[in-house]
């Protein structure tokens, strides 16, 4: 769909659309069915055990796209059924965060939606963030709720539901009913790349930090500021039991942590409090425990931010975002 973005070795396989997605592109049955069997001609290749339909980017609900999103679901039906082919399906879209400024279109979407409730195993989406600013975890909060009510309402439907490219707001989005929270690699594809798909930059950054996942503040902070400045005193505000901790412990100077570490306890942090959220009966309880999860780091970042000589200071404008979000979608299907 985006010209101008970065295919690298996707242009090396046959099944790669070689044609700009448009209006022109979509509007010939010939170009839907040949994307249609590229795409499970490649998937079938390498053996996938579950099958997913052609990715769309989805600007607005609103826009017309979505009916030919929907044709073309319908065309992969048909060509599995066809080929006697019973592996799950999941539709798949890429979504820009301004999509759920109105429920009024995702509401129509899911009526539509529903037609594919026996066929669909479930929808595979990741959110094009619009907050490209060093506060990553910053959302708005109609834009999150809805979000929320998107995910509740595909579960309620029967719909497994898969959400990509995550970071701690993935422990929201399996409190209301997501099977699975994707993190995309660490620092880079945790949050879905604008520039690599052909849309205009929003800002750049340099070099990344170092940083540490702690569900005890919701948020990822960066070592140097929070740890190694600060020292033991932020321990146990910080530090969440795990792997990564005894390095910290024990000073490890900055430079020789291996960057992998980093990535690895961000995956160790997320999958704990994961498997927490998991093991709990209903969505009433799920958020429930989110909420006092949110509550608790609320109170730890104020600890954190008001240590003696701490000159840096955590962020908590999220940490309201993302209870006042959970409560509206609570208050909403009396969950």
């Amino acid at each position: 769909q985006f010209d101008n973005s970065d295919k690298k070795k996707l242009k090396d396989y046959s099944q790669f659309p070689t044609e700009l997605i448009d209006r022109t592109f979509l509007r010939n049955q010939e170009n839907l069915d040949k994307l249609v069997r590229s795409n499970f001609d490649f998937q079938q290749s390498v053996e996938l055990d579950y099958l997913c339909t052609p990715t769309f980017y989805v600007e607005s609900f609103g826009h017309r796209i979505i009916e030919r999103v929907l044709e073309t679901w319908q065309k992969n039906i048909q060509y599995l059924n066809q080929h006697g082919n019973d592996k799950p399906l999941f539709a798949t879209m890429v979504i820009s965060e301004n999509a759920f400024s109105d429920y009024d279109y995702i509401s129509e979407f899911l009526e539509d939606l529903e037609s594919f409730s026996v066929e669909l195993t479930g929808v595979y989406f990741t959110v094009d963030r619009n907050e490209m600013s060093s506060l990553r975890h910053k959302f708005d909060v109609t834009h999150l709720t809805n979000i929320l009510q998107f995910i509740y309402d595909l579960k309620m439907m029967g719909f497994s539901v898969i959400v990509g490219y995550t970071s701690v707001e993935g422990l929201l989005y399996s409190s209301v009913g997501a099977d699975y929270v994707g993190t995309g690699w660490f620092y880079s594809l945790r949050k879905f790349n604008r520039v690599q798909k052909g849309l205009p930059p929003e800002k750049a950054f340099g070099i990344q930090k170092k940083r540490y996942t702690s569900i005890k503040v919701f948020s990822e902070v960066p070592l140097q500021e929070t740890v190694y400045n600060v020292g033991s005193r932020s321990h146990p505000i910080i530090l969440d039991e795990c792997f990564l901790d005894r390095e910290l412990i024990s000073e490890t100077p900055i430079d020789i942590l291996n960057s992998n570490d980093c990535y690895l306890q961000h995956f160790e942090e997320m999958h704990k409090h994961i498997q927490l959220i998991d093991s709990l009966p209903d969505e009433t309880e799920k958020t429930n425990k989110v909420l006092e999860l949110l509550e608790e780091a609320g109170t730890n970042i104020q600890r954190f931010n008001n240590l003696p000589n701490n000159t840096y200071s955590i962020n908590s404008d999220h940490i309201k975002q993302y209870s006042d979000a959970i409560k509206l979608v609570k208050e909403a299907n009396f969950i």
